[in-house]
């Protein structure tokens, strides 16, 4: 590449990562990579994006808000979706969760919305690509085309094909016209849930129920001696706390199979052993499906693919503020399969069946649901409310990523004096500091959150102990714990760094690693580091720790933070940070191994515990009986 292709003004879009970054006499803005070298004019779009974070997430949440009130024909296209009286299909789409297990499309349009900011206080004449995302490509292409940039694609020969290209059957899946893929989802559903029919729930019980809980069927605590016994890693002491109280209560569970619950003909066995319980009743959502849920499912689906069509207009507002980026190519996918696609099949299914299992419930009665604010979410608020069935309280079970962008949205979504709104519970029960943090600094309405206690989490305050080494660095080894990612590529990303590492370091460790169940790791693969692999519990393991070492996503780091040990915490630039640690004090976060070898040699000092400045751990769950008035 020739220096007089170049000029001052121009700039070099690199998204790739593992490949040498060619010599370039502009700016060079790397798209997925933490290194940043000023010196030779490399910038860094991740940490451009962590160092204005609060920003970008506003600016994203803005967005989306602009997005539901476009107008088309003079008529908002959260309205044109309406599909009961007062309730937008709109708040149930893939674009409004921003679900990062489901979508990817919210990591380009943050990085789009840094990069418009960058170039905004440019004067920019030509740009060079290098990446091999298409949607990418037509983004930046059609920028350039009406700007008067001059822009050129470039690559080069030794670039890593992702594997996914070769991924034949993929590709078939995905050409095949939405209603297709909405008609296999369909059918293969049903497959999953008919046999839930079965179940036998007497319907006294439940609507005698003073307390409704919509859950899923997972983190259960099966006790083949007592099948009556329900227990829960959702719920853990609450439930107990209800049964001595007497509480009658309902447990509306989403089926979702795994290894303890394969099948429908298995959890239909097991609702039956816990339906011996006098005070509880338990139930699969998906146990009420029947023919007539089929058809106003089907009857839905017509309903909202024949709108999109009035709709498809949409595409030409999907641009960004400032230098208004099309984003159509990136929200396309998600758009239409909300609308015409699997999801939309999914999330319709969802809707009638939470109408068919509300039917014949009456009031007062309170509800209570885990909150991970996903599709089903919103229709279960509408109908809950619809009804007038009592307060229904949303519990995030879990802790609250700062770019968890489900659990954030533009304040003026939160307004309830218009057409067709946000669905909203009456109350958010937050399990401590960090997230109530997280919530008022996301804007959500102050006299809808409540605190109280961290249920999945009670176990740390049973086993904290204060952690207080001033260990002599020069004569004992630092004992380094290793937490991995369930995504192998992450874990490899995260040991080889570690690796990388080794001739850095002038003290002494020994590390020890405890791997994701899903992702196993071998002594062997990694010999330099001299592994010693443990399968035992995370609270076992962090007594004896001086560091933990983490991927960036494993929610295992809160145990070692709550603990007070020092955190080291491994970013990845293809995505966002999803650390729940983000933002807090004893955490560091590297990309190279010249940072990594930094970390673990650094004096943290003296450390404590941490556990009740992020959680709420109060034994008792005395905010919990009052929230739910229990005495």
């Amino acid at each position: 590449m020739s220096k007089s292709a170049f000029n001052q003004e121009s700039i070099l879009i690199w998204d790739n990562v593992g490949c040498h970054v060619p010599k370039f006499s502009g700016n060079i803005y790397l798209w997925r990579d933490y290194s940043e070298n000023i010196s030779i004019n490399q910038f860094s779009v991740p940490k451009y994006i962590d160092r204005n974070r609060f920003r970008l997430r506003d600016k994203y949440n803005s967005l989306l808000y602009e997005l539901g009130n476009v107008q088309i024909k003079n008529k908002r296209v959260i309205d044109w979706l309406v599909i009961r009286p007062n309730f937008s299909f709109w708040w149930m789409t893939s674009i409004v969760e921003s679900n990062y297990g489901k979508s990817t499309f919210m990591t380009s349009v943050i990085k789009l919305l840094a990069l418009e900011e960058i170039l905004s206080h440019r004067k920019v004449s030509q740009i060079f690509l290098n990446s091999s995302d298409p949607n990418m490509q037509k983004v930046i292409r059609k920028f350039c085309k009406e700007k008067g940039i001059r822009f050129f694609p470039f690559s080069e020969k030794n670039l890593k094909i992702n594997d996914e290209v070769f991924n034949l059957w993929r590709q078939g899946y995905d050409s095949l016209p939405y209603f297709l893929k909405a008609s296999i989802a369909f059918w293969r559903y049903v497959n999953l849930v008919w046999g839930l029919r079965k179940q036998n729930v007497p319907k006294e019980k439940i609507q005698n129920s003073d307390l409704i809980i919509f859950d899923y069927f997972f983190h259960l605590q099966l006790n083949s001696k007592n099948p009556k016994l329900f227990r829960s890693n959702y719920w853990t002491d609450l439930v107990e706390v209800l049964r001595n109280a007497k509480v009658k209560t309902f447990w509306s569970h989403i089926f979702i199979p795994h290894s303890l619950v394969p099948n429908s003909r298995e959890g239909v066995s097991i609702l039956k052993g816990l339906n011996l319980n006098e005070t509880e009743a338990h139930a699969f959502l998906e146990g009420r499906i029947s023919f007539i849920v089929l058809l106003k499912t089907f009857w839905d689906y017509l309903r909202i693919s024949w709108i999109r069509s009035f709709i498809r207009d949409f595409r030409f507002f999907c641009r960004t503020a400032i230098l208004s980026f099309d984003l159509w190519p990136i929200l396309k996918g998600d758009f239409l399969n909300s609308l015409s696609g699997s999801i939309s099949i999914q999330n319709l299914f969802f809707l009638n069946l939470i109408e068919k299992n509300l039917e014949n419930i009456s009031g007062p009665k309170k509800g209570i649901y885990l909150q991970e604010n996903q599709a089903w979410e919103s229709a279960l608020i509408y109908t809950w409310k619809f009804k007038d069935i009592g307060p229904l309280i949303g519990v995030p079970h879990a802790t609250v990523r700062f770019w968890d962008l489900r659990y954030f949205s533009d304040c003026r979504n939160y307004a309830s004096d218009c057409n067709n709104p946000k669905p909203l519970p009456d109350k958010v029960a937050l399990n401590g500091n960090a997230s109530l943090n997280a919530y008022k600094k996301g804007n959500y309405p102050q006299d809808r959150i409540v605190e109280v206690e961290a249920l999945r989490y009670l176990e740390i305050a049973q086993s904290i102990t204060n952690i207080k080494k001033d260990k002599n660095k020069a004569t004992s080894n630092i004992k380094v714990l290793i937490l991995t990612d369930y995504v192998p590529k992450v874990t490899r990303l995260q040991l080889r760094m570690l690796t990388d590492t080794l001739p850095l370091l002038n003290l002494k460790f020994e590390f020890i690693l405890k791997p994701h169940p899903a992702c196993p790791v071998y002594e062997g693969e990694f010999p330099s580091l001299q592994l010693k692999i443990f399968q035992k519990p995370i609270v076992n393991l962090l007594k004896d720790i001086d560091i933990v070492y983490t991927s960036n996503i494993t929610s295992a780091a809160v145990d070692a933070y709550c603990f007070g040990v020092p955190v080291v915490s491994v970013l990845d630039g293809t995505s966002l940070n999803m650390s729940p640690l983000l933002g807090m004090e004893y955490v560091i976060f590297v990309s190279t191994h010249e940072e990594l070898s930094h970390a673990l040699q650094k004096d943290f000092g003296f450390s404590t515990n941490k556990g009740g400045a992020f959680f709420c751990l109060d034994p008792s769950l005395n905010k919990w009986k009052k929230l739910l008035r229990i005495d």
